[in-house]
């Protein structure tokens, strides 16, 4: 039974590579809050975060974030979109090192219909962060409008 020792050793191969990945801290693994991904799987063996392949490069988020509610993962903030009513714990920030190739820090300016909620104690996220990672324009690396400089 040749193959079935292959299929056991890849499958031990992964299992270590998945605990190597979480003795990291996340870096570089893939479930960590706006990560590169091609589908929901790579963002989240157990479905709980999801890739949102309209951002380069794919993007892992948790969708359906509250103020007071459900608390993002540390490298994370619930940020809330007035326009859609939408709400996603999206990569913080603070400066524009801190994301990934291609994206910049957001820091919403007052009128962008854009807020970070506050944690259930009322306070801000536990990394302090005041701001998000989002897809710089392709062209011309700019920040997005309703993102302060």
């Amino acid at each position: 039974m040749k193959t079935g020792r292959i299929q056991d050793g890849a499958l031990r191969a992964a299992a270590l590579g998945a605990a190597l990945c979480a003795a990291a801290a996340g870096a570089g693994c893939p479930e960590r809050i706006g990560g590169k991904c091609d589908n929901s799987l790579d963002c989240s063996s157990e479905r709980t975060r999801l890739c949102d392949i309209s951002q380069p490069g794919g993007y892992c988020l948790i969708p359906g974030c509250e103020a007071g509610g459900s608390v993002c993962p540390h490298e994370a903030s619930c940020v809330a979109f007035r326009d859609t009513a939408e709400s996603f714990c999206l990569r913080a920030c603070e400066r524009d090192a801190q994301c990934r190739d291609g994206y910049v820090c957001c820091v919403p300016e007052a009128d962008a219909g854009i807020a970070i909620l506050p944690l259930p104690d009322g306070g801000v996220p536990a990394n302090g962060d005041p701001g998000y990672c989002i897809a710089a324009d392709p062209d011309t690396g700019a920040r997005p409008t309703g993102c302060a400089p």
